[in-house]
């Protein structure tokens, strides 16, 4: 007989998933509004004399880092993590959510980690203890965790 090693989610897999999911739902928006004003024109124009004369009084503003272009897969994988399948609902909306606290700061810790913040930092921006954030961050995760291995999705 074959023994055959099947990976299955882990709370680490889960919190890293929907992280991703956020960074590639986040590239994948554009602006909201009208029509028309999707293509407003910005503030004021900035011509090449401009940046010059900026980059030598040292006043140019950093530039923005490139944004994310995701994959079919990525987006693929975001729409399992966020709307489900017909297998497994979305991710925040399953059994987690008899388990209130931990969702929240779940779902605090992923918006973070897509927006490229630490657990630290919101644990200081809500007041939280880090070891009771931490604790309940992981106990939702592997909660999700469960519920996809139970399912049979496999992990990517």
């Amino acid at each position: 007989m074959l023994d055959v090693m099947v990976r299955e989610w882990t709370a680490e897999d889960v919190r890293r998933a929907l992280a991703d999911a956020y960074r590639v739902l986040n590239a994948c928006e554009g602006r909201v509004g009208h029509k028309r004003l999707k293509a407003a024109w910005p503030e004021h124009s900035v011509e090449w004399e401009d940046l010059l004369a900026q980059q030598q009084h040292k006043t140019m503003r950093k530039t923005m880092p490139p944004k994310l272009r995701p994959t079919s897969i990525q987006i693929y994988h975001m729409e399992v993590v966020l709307i489900g399948t017909a297998k497994t609902p979305p991710w925040l909306n399953g059994k987690v959510r008899a388990y209130p606290t931990g969702r929240k700061m779940l779902i605090a810790s992923v918006m973070a980690s897509a927006h490229r913040y630490s657990g630290r930092q919101v644990c200081e921006a809500f007041r939280w203890p880090e070891a009771t954030f931490r604790w309940q961050r992981d106990r939702a995760a592997a909660i999700v965790a469960a519920e996809l291995n139970a399912a049979g999705l496999a992990p990517w």
